[in-house]
């Protein structure tokens, strides 16, 4: 009877420790989740603040050009100085902003890239766990045969 109350002890012991395992790895989980949303809604506010400059950026190119129409029928040398200026300014803005959007497209890949990672990392310690768990679960079954069989002798 002793050794009925002690299996049933273990077997509680195991199954507590399984559900705190496993709420551990939950709550990480969750964790790891909305520090990747946070980083997500994050990302899109520089993505949304890049998109945003760069409207702006093309209202100024916008009233750029309408400054170079006024100037063209008044002065034609003046015009072509300005074109080529304007011109610059159009191929700096489009590179730096090309930079800015792959920089934050590497910063997304970079983010995801962590995330995997540290989810694998989870799903390892987790399966390690259970492992373990299972191993326990074995061998105190095989003593509970074991005293059990002792017992009928």
């Amino acid at each position: 009877e002793s050794h009925v109350t002690e299996v049933q002890d273990l077997t509680n012991n195991f199954n507590t420790r399984t559900e705190a395992a496993a709420s551990e790895y939950n709550n990480t989980v969750e964790e790891l989740q909305t520090e990747h949303k946070d980083n997500m809604i994050n990302l899109q506010g520089l993505l949304d603040e890049s998109q945003s400059q760069c409207t702006q950026q093309e209202l100024d190119l916008k009233s750029a050009r309408n400054t170079n129409v006024a100037i063209q029928e008044s002065h034609s040398l003046e015009l072509q100085e300005l074109n080529g200026k304007f011109i610059e300014e159009i191929s700096q803005l489009k590179d730096e902003t090309q930079k800015m959007q792959e920089s934050h497209v590497v910063e997304l890949q970079e983010l995801n890239g962590k995330f995997a990672e540290e989810k694998s990392q989870l799903k390892d310690e987790a399966q390690k766990m259970q492992e373990s768990h299972v191993v326990e679960l074995q061998e105190l079954n095989g003593k509970f045969a074991e005293e059990k069989s002792q017992l009928k002798d």
